[in-house]
């Protein structure tokens, strides 16, 4: 079954087909109608706003952990909102992994991920992410790399979509996806853009007329990865080839040189994050699944432990939510990431 977007689905419908209306009070808090803002966010009468999105990245969509209904919990609280959402846009990772899947288990997770939006009745949008490409680690999916669906085509077409970087425009708010996921080595990956989509991105910046929301899987530019996900090592080398775009300078010198480019999005690192600079806000919207749809209490117990010293502890990923952004008429961003208070489960 392949989606087609824009997909669409009313609330009434997402809850009878997901088995979930006499259960609805328990999935929603009482915050979804009235999210609390986080830190760096910007409020304005609603008059002056252009759009407003919901950004649902890192979903990683499996058979277990009740993850499908953590989705469809998920989307629930989106169209609970008393401000609805005028565009829902993922951010990637949306199945839990393909990279080293097998055909039979990443035909699973698709099948649940394209059930679960099958007739959302809000305009929806979607970027690939690293877990989303099938089989680029040849041995642990068992593919030669010759197959139809290898790589990032299985993906482009369960999305409906013609390749994995593209552009939009919504409410006169032009969005710029990319794909920021490239071949690393016989098997692996980095983050960022091969010379080719470079000069696209520079040519549809070029051609823009308003405001500009770029969007990535991998983030562009995100410091709390530092915490997250590397080290200092010897060689000097503190990020990893996978978790920032490696050409970092060269994509946020472009943005910066076009002043109509108001924020860039990206998922990933499982960690709401607003870094502002030359006039970008860089976002990172959490994730859909919190820490992988597993709880994190004994991770926090150690952090709060009196006994550890904490020194070699990673801070926890955030809680399960989706990024709320506004884009107004004077360029200003506003940004909200609002928790969905899904139970994740204990191991």
């Amino acid at each position: 079954m392949k989606q087609q977007p824009p997909a669409t689905l009313d609330r009434r419908s997402l809850l009878k087909s997901a088995g979930i209306l006499a259960a609805a009070g328990a999935v929603l808090p009482a915050h979804a109608s009235a999210p609390t803002p986080q830190r760096g966010s910007e409020t304005a009468p609603k008059a002056d706003r252009l759009i407003r999105v919901a950004h649902l990245t890192d979903t990683h969509v499996q058979p277990e952990r009740k993850a499908a209904e953590g989705l469809e919990a998920t989307l629930a609280h989106v169209l609970a909102q008393a401000d609805r959402p005028d565009v829902i846009i993922t951010g990637g990772d949306l199945i839990m992994d393909s990279f080293g899947a097998t055909r039979a288990r990443t035909r699973e997770q698709w099948d649940l991920f394209n059930r679960v939006f099958a007739s959302c009745r809000v305009p929806v949008r979607h970027t690939i992410g690293n877990h989303d490409i099938w089989g680029w680690d040849k041995k642990k999916a068992g593919c030669r790399g010759d197959e139809a669906e290898w790589g990032k085509r299985w993906a482009v077409d369960e999305l409906g979509l013609q390749r994995a970087h593209y552009t939009f425009a919504e409410r006169g708010v032009v969005f710029i996806v990319l794909d920021s996921v490239q071949p690393h080595g016989d098997d692996g990956y980095r983050g960022g853009l091969d010379d080719a989509q470079f000069e696209w991105l520079a040519g549809e910046l070029a051609r823009a007329r308003g405001p500009v929301v770029v969007v990535s899987h991998i983030p562009i530019l995100h410091a709390s990865l530092i915490l997250s996900d590397s080290d200092a090592r010897p060689d000097g080398k503190h990020v990893a080839p996978g978790e920032l775009f490696m050409d970092c300078r060269r994509v946020t010198n472009l943005l910066a040189r076009h002043p109509h480019v108001k924020a860039a999005l990206s998922g990933h690192i499982h960690v709401v994050e607003r870094l502002d600079y030359r006039g970008v806000a860089y976002i990172n919207s959490g994730a859909v699944c919190g820490n992988w749809w597993k709880s994190q209490d004994p991770h926090k117990a150690r952090l709060t432990d009196p006994a550890n010293t904490g020194n070699d502890i990673a801070p926890p990923r955030c809680e399960p939510g989706y990024g709320l952004i506004d884009v107004f008429t004077d360029g200003r961003i506003g940004f909200e990431y609002v928790e969905t208070g899904w139970a994740l489960a204990s191991s």
